[in-house]
């Protein structure tokens, strides 16, 4: 098929297929076939929802259907290997990690100085971080801070400060300055609320796992999330917003109030104090890399451990989560093992 060009239709974008491409659309991926010794794949095993079946061959396997998907069709597939392709050491679907996240303090910036500062990094939909080395003294997961847009609060309410207090803070900020301190601020104080987005931390028992009698229209198992959270990100959470509330507070910038009980530091995410707490939507870690199959999926090739044949792409293999958007990295990591690949077929 490399010497004719097919137009087809995705998301109602209508594209053309490069030379040597065949796309298969509505063809669902129930398992893949390996030989009698679970060391290559030969085939995969595909369906149509009305009930169509064929199999498709290949010199070389690549699964990039998520962090969730990637490690449900190794499990699903344990006709040879018993508890599925890569799995000898129980880590397939094992340290599934996301990106937390919640608002978590309303805050009433005096400086103008810093209040232009937030619009320039709002405007770059850029975001703030501490430090490495804030990092290592108190033993935190990397997060970054998002601030929200200034907000017109009504006169009973601002940004969660009973609005008395916010001339008094102004005036406190201007302690020292050359105006007399009674004198009232110059220009209404900006009001915004800080949003966190964390890492979760590798956990063994944070898995993907299947369903034992519960299957899809396709007759596959379906999955089960467990996803778990401890003391360390709640710890992150709290902690790195009290840290920026007190440098906001030492550049006489303003100041912060959590929105979630301080008491919260000690509960892990999910508990009742943090009902509210959201996800990226980034599915992180179920095929994890690692140099040796006794603790991870594939090798720093992205190929599965074992198996000569197969590859796994995307943000399954990534063996930390960080606290940035997954894209660039998963984007890398396929370009480098698309290298890989052609390099062996050329041989």
């Amino acid at each position: 098929m490399a010497d004719r060009q097919v137009r087809f239709q995705h998301s109602d974008v209508e594209q053309e297929r490069p030379p040597g491409i065949d796309v298969l659309l509505h063809a669902n991926v129930l398992r893949l076939d390996v030989n009698e010794g679970g060391t290559a794949v030969e085939r995969v095993r595909v369906a149509t929802l009305n009930k169509r079946r064929l199999s498709v061959t290949a010199k070389i396997f690549v699964l990039a259907t998520g962090g969730v998907e990637n490690a449900r069709l190794l499990l699903v597939s344990n006709d040879v290997h018993k508890f599925g392709i890569g799995n000898g050491s129980d880590r397939v679907g094992r340290f599934f990690m996301e990106h937390p996240e919640r608002t978590m303090a309303d805050v009433v910036i005096t400086s103008g100085a810093i209040a232009e500062d937030i619009r320039f990094l709002r405007r770059r939909r850029a975001m703030l971080c501490l430090s490495e080395q804030t990092q290592r003294a108190h033993q935190l997961l990397n997060a970054n801070i998002e601030f929200g847009p200034e907000t017109q609060l009504p006169e009973s309410e601002a940004g969660g400060f009973p609005l008395a207090l916010r001339g008094a803070i102004q005036r406190i900020d201007r302690i020292g300055l050359e105006e007399p301190v009674g004198a009232e601020p110059a220009g209404p104080p900006t009001y915004t609320r800080l949003r966190v987005r964390a890492e979760s931390s590798p956990n063994f028992d944070s898995r993907v796992a299947l369903e034992d009698r519960d299957t899809d229209a396709l007759g596959m198992r379906r999955v089960r999330l467990e996803f778990r959270m401890g003391t360390l990100e709640s710890r992150t959470f709290v902690r790195t917003m009290e840290i920026v509330a007190r440098e906001l507070g030492a550049r006489q910038g303003g100041r912060m109030m959590l929105t979630v009980d301080e008491g919260a530091v000690d509960v892990p995410v999910g508990g009742t104090l943090w009902r509210g707490t959201g996800a990226g939507q980034h599915h992180i870690g179920t095929t994890r890399m690692s140099d040796r199959p006794t603790e991870g999926v594939v090798d720093n090739h992205c190929q599965v451990h074992g198996v000569s044949n197969l590859y796994v792409a995307g943000s399954s293999v990534f063996p930390t989560g960080g606290m940035a958007n997954p894209t660039f990295t998963i984007v890398a990591l396929a370009l480098r093992m698309a290298e890989h690949i052609a390099a062996r077929l050329a041989k």
